[in-house]
């Protein structure tokens, strides 16, 4: 039997978490799309594109810069966030 305690849960993460330990190190973006990463595990997820404007500001430089830190990533399904009531039920 699995204890409770030992599976990671979501409840701060909008985005999405890594799910390995619930956490995220924020995002980066490659052209319109972003990512979200976990660096202690090398994990990322993206929830899409163009939802948030930093992204014109970058450079093409920028853009490649992350996608080569990204590629070293595994792309992972991410943890969902839920309501702090839902956990405990």
């Amino acid at each position: 039997m699995t204890d409770k305690t030992d599976i990671p849960v979501n409840t701060t993460h909008y985005y999405g978490a890594c799910p390995e330990c619930a956490c995220t190190d924020g995002y980066m973006n490659v052209s319109q799309t972003h990512w979200f990463v976990c660096d202690r595990h090398m994990t990322r997820w993206s929830p899409g594109f163009n939802l948030f404007s930093d992204w014109r500001n970058e450079t093409e430089a920028d853009w490649r810069s992350n996608a080569e830190k990204l590629d070293q990533y595994c792309e992972v399904e991410p943890l969902p966030m839920v309501e702090a009531a839902e956990e405990t039920e």
